[in-house]
């Protein structure tokens, strides 16, 4: 759920752009509510990633922190 508040840091991760896959350029929020197969990948490649410097796993963690926010996202 939106808070609208900017220092609310999911909000801020749901509108970060997706930087891999065919949802390149799409928001976490966009990829949540219109590719749930992409979810379901995302979630499964990045489950066993381990967490670097490099810009595309900063990305990464914080769309899995993202999803994993999301109620519906854990059933």
């Amino acid at each position: 759920m939106r808070k609208g508040d900017i220092n609310y840091d999911l909000d801020i991760q749901g509108e970060y752009s997706l930087q891999f896959d065919h949802c390149r350029g799409q928001s976490f929020r966009w990829m949540c509510e219109n590719a749930f197969g992409c979810v379901g990948w995302f979630m499964d490649i990045v489950r066993n990633e381990k967490l670097t410097q490099l810009a595309i796993s900063q990305n990464k963690a914080a769309s899995k922190r993202y999803v994993e926010s999301i109620e519906e996202g854990l059933k």
